[in-house]
């Protein structure tokens, strides 16, 4: 089973406004939950692709530029209430493995022209602990100033995972 992700998080600073003048994480980053998203598309039996959402419980960026991503697996949503619970109990296993991290570290240096540019992209290297695996890769991120403090950070295309890679 291959999934592809994409993962979308708007934040809002955590104290002052961002500005030309201080355009950087160092302030600390929250995640906004209920505007947030990671949609996944499963691949299975060779042609049946199927779009599917979790909930992000909660994101954070630290003054120091750690970012991390905490996703509950049990929010997982098809839209089919037993599609769902398979997923949940079958594959994520979610009573011993609740959540996925994602982390990755922003270095605010990278940020500085985001007050002017308003969007920006980059490559970053990220981990992503799922079902008690930790594997690194590198994505292409954007990091859109959607307002002075708040900004959107999401994926620029989706990650392809192997359920194999995970345990799964």
């Amino acid at each position: 089973l291959r999934i592809f992700v994409s993962c979308t998080a708007m934040m809002v600073i955590g104290s002052s406004p961002l500005t030309a003048q201080n355009s950087s994480a160092d302030f600390g980053w929250q995640v906004v939950p209920a505007a947030s998203s990671v949609s996944f598309q499963s691949a299975y039996n060779q042609n049946i692709i199927e779009t599917n959402k979790f909930g992000i419980t909660s994101g954070t960026i630290s003054p120091a530029g750690l970012a991390t991503v905490r996703i509950n697996l049990d929010s997982v949503d098809t839209s089919v209430k037993l599609r769902d619970a398979r997923l949940r109990f079958l594959l994520f296993e979610t009573v011993q493995h609740p959540e996925a991290v994602i982390t990755t570290r922003i270095d605010s240096s990278s940020l500085l022209d985001l007050a002017m540019s308003r969007r920006m992209t980059l490559t970053l290297p990220y981990t992503l602990d799922l079902h008690g695996v930790a594997r690194s890769a590198f994505a292409d991120i954007a990091v859109t100033m959607m307002t002075n403090d708040m900004i959107s950070v999401s994926s620029v295309g989706p990650i392809v995972l192997q359920t194999s890679d995970f345990g799964m």
